[in-house]
């Protein structure tokens, strides 16, 4: 009864290991042979090899903990991970647990065991492993003196090293001396003989036993033995990971985020190099200043997103352009920098920074469709040497000022830079600094220039054209201070002056045929946009005692492309005090007859480069008839600017322009010239043939 019940429980058993893949056994200890195995149709070589493993761990042939004898029927038991063959031949991981059932006399009699299925736990195990490899430190001590070599080395080693303890041990120092950089090792060896190792932290890299470089920190702490050699002990960290980012982040720093083109510090830290390459190699230089024209217009009219989309697609061009000759480095905003190298002469360096102009004849491709592009480019050239100031920030200046005259000639060029922009750029700096109290020391003045009504041959209006009474440079025409002031915002000021000083002058003009000469003055872009501006005009014809209604205030087309709606807001608000406006240099802008019937205006001038083909240019004639056209069908005055023949004067005055003004007719006048004019000869009509 009981064999059956025993063969019924292996049964039992032999299906259930069959099904989860598991093996069991017992083993006859004195034999060596199998009493019983399962599942029965695995072969018994299979098992054999692992049950005889595990006979000989408990019974002392290989010592492992908790082998050994005890009282009859105690059973001691052993585990490991082992990779096993099946009798189909199928291999894989298993946890072996095994015990030892002893005899009467305390001997091992048998030993029975099974073997389960672990590759789940083999893997994990390998993990830790890996994890504990990879991760830890590796911990070093190192004797000196005679018996130089490593007296302890922790587990880690074989991440570190490729090489196993026992290896290193057996090596002594010469892995160390051939893994590691001489200069590391010397700056270890002064570091020991300075008595300053104590403590110190070193970052290096040490090659591993494939040839791999890792790079570590070596923290270092020192002792000395009964014999007075120094001891070492170094704490290894893996900081492989940590330099990855430091590069990351240098990489970063020298590369411009936007753009991909190198960074200004990129720029700072090649330059020595660059300028030694040009020296060795005889050649010359050309450092260019690129600015993209009107890049503003883009960022207001199409968004940011837009203008970040064309900055990449210059800085493309940029690099597809120098290649390899050269560097492209994003100084910010829409400024780069394009360092030419190894010219052969100084007209070739000359050479390449024209054809880098050239090189936006095409169209750069964006994601809303291809736009075209022009740039203004101002270059220094540096010849191979000797050099007697070769600093960056010297030729980064000489560029700049260079590219300032190309953007004062309207863009779209390029410049070589000549000693002579320097003295000019070191004047301007001068007069900026002047101009800055100008308007608060009272230096201005204004002259003002005559509009002659066409019909009535009288003058009806006068625009005021600002001068600088400079203390020691004399009296300075708006061309030579203007650009100054809308280029460092002081352009305001100097138009709020204008404003108030017309208002209260033309206040005290005499009336002309019975009518009031109005004033014109012009606003630039920069003031439509302030939000004072409304109530500074309100304030000036207040103060000067003017009505609105003979004030009127002159703005140009380009005005309106940064904000057209908030322009137009701030025009109406004006209109609604009873200023007159005017929208200036007609028929040069980007969008005239598109926003012209929006604009809450009363007349246009017609721009001189219009009137300047009269009479006899057909095409200047259907241009100007076409303006006045319009002007009609819109209720507005056309007024005619830059008229300096009479020819000229025949031809505005037979296509129908209610007015005049020009060189022909009056130069500006200083205020009190022009007051006597007024109270003199103009009172009657001017002889216009």
């Amino acid at each position: 009864m009981d064999a059956e019940r025993v063969l019924a429980e292996r049964f039992a058993l032999g299906e259930v290991l069959d099904g989860i893949g598991g093996l069991a056994w017992e083993l006859d200890a004195a034999t060596g042979e199998l009493v019983w195995w399962l599942p029965e149709p695995e072969p018994p070589g299979a098992i054999l090899g692992v049950a005889e493993a595990a006979r000989a761990a408990l019974t002392g042939a290989v010592p492992l903990p908790g082998a050994g004898g005890g009282p009859q029927g105690e059973a001691r038991r052993v585990g490991w991970l082992e990779r096993l063959t099946r009798g189909d031949g199928t291999a894989g991981w298993y946890w072996v647990s095994a015990e030892a059932v002893l005899g009467p006399g305390g001997d091992v009699a048998r030993t029975r065991g099974v073997a389960l299925e672990a590759g789940d736990l083999h893997a994990e195990l390998e993990r830790l492993h890996y994890h504990n490899e990879h991760c830890g430190e590796l911990y070093l001590r190192i004797r000196t003196g005679a018996a130089l070599g490593f007296e302890f080395v922790s587990g880690a080693c074989k991440y570190f090293t490729g090489y196993s303890a026992e290896e290193l041990y057996e090596s002594g120092m010469a892995y160390a001396l051939a893994a590691v950089e001489p200069a590391t090792v010397s700056r270890i060896e002064r570091e020991i003989v300075g008595g300053s190792i104590e403590g110190r932290s070193i970052d290096f890299p040490s090659r591993r036993r494939d040839g791999s470089l890792l790079w570590v920190r070596a923290v270092f702490h020192e002792s000395y033995d009964e014999d007075g050699n120094r001891v070492l002990d170094a704490m290894i960290k893996d900081i492989g990971a940590e330099r990855a980012l430091e590069l990351e982040v240098a990489k970063l720093k020298l590369t411009d985020t936007l753009t991909g083109v190198s960074s200004r510090q990129a720029l700072e830290e090649q330059w020595p190099l660059l300028r030694e390459r040009a020296r060795q190699a005889q050649s010359w230089m050309a450092l260019a200043h690129v600015d993209v024209d009107r890049f503003g217009l883009v960022n207001s009219a199409l968004g940011i997103i837009a203008g970040d989309a064309l900055l990449r697609s210059v800085a493309r061009r940029l690099a597809e352009w120098v290649n390899d000759a050269g560097l492209v480095v994003r100084l910010g905003s829409d400024n780069f920098v394009v360092l030419v190298s190894d010219s052969a002469s100084r007209q070739a360096a000359i050479s390449a920074v024209e054809q880098l102009v050239d090189a936006f004849l095409d169209p750069l491709p964006g994601p809303q469709g291809s736009s075209f592009v022009t740039v203004s480019l101002g270059a220094s050239i540096l010849p191979p040497g000797p050099w007697t100031d070769d600093a960056l920030d010297v030729r980064l200046a000489e560029a700049e000022v260079a590219m300032r005259a190309v953007k004062r000639r309207g863009g779209n060029g390029a410049e070589i830079f000549a000693e002579a922009m320097r003295t000019e750029a070191r004047g301007n700096v001068e007069l900026l600094a002047d101009l800055r109290e100008a308007a608060a020391a009272d230096q201005f003045v204004l002259h003002y220039q005559p509009i002659v009504d066409l019909s009535s041959r009288s003058v009806v209006a006068a625009e005021a054209l600002v001068r600088w009474a400079h203390p020691e440079r004399g009296l300075l025409s708006p061309s030579q201070f203007i650009p100054l002031a809308e280029e460092h915002g002081l352009i305001d000021t100097v138009g709020r002056w204008v404003v108030a000083r017309a208002c209260a002058e033309a206040a005290q003009w005499p009336e002309v045929a019975g009518s009031r000469v109005k004033v014109a003055a012009n606003l630039s872009a920069r003031e439509l946009n302030s939000p004072g501006l409304v109530a500074g005009v309100a304030s000036a014809l207040d103060q000067g005692g003017l009505d609105a209604e003979d004030l009127v205030l002159e703005i140009t087309e380009t005005a309106f492309v940064h904000d057209f709606d908030a322009a137009v807001w701030t025009l109406r608000r004006m209109s609604d005090l009873g200023v007159h406006l005017a929208l200036d240099d007609f028929g040069t802008g980007y969008s005239s007859l598109a926003y012209l019937a929006q604009l809450p205006i009363d007349r246009v001038k017609i721009d001189r480069a219009m009137v300047i083909g009269l009479p006899s240019d057909a095409q200047s004639r259907a241009v100007v008839a076409g303006i006045v056209g319009m002007a009609d069908a819109l209720g507005l005055d056309a007024i005619a600017e830059g008229v300096e023949t009479a020819g000229q004067l025949a031809g505005v005055r037979e296509l129908g322009c209610h007015a005049a003004q020009g060189y022909y007719l009056s130069r500006p006048l200083p205020s009190d010239v022009f007051r006597a004019r007024l109270l003199g000869d103009w009172q009657r009509p001017l002889a216009l043939s």
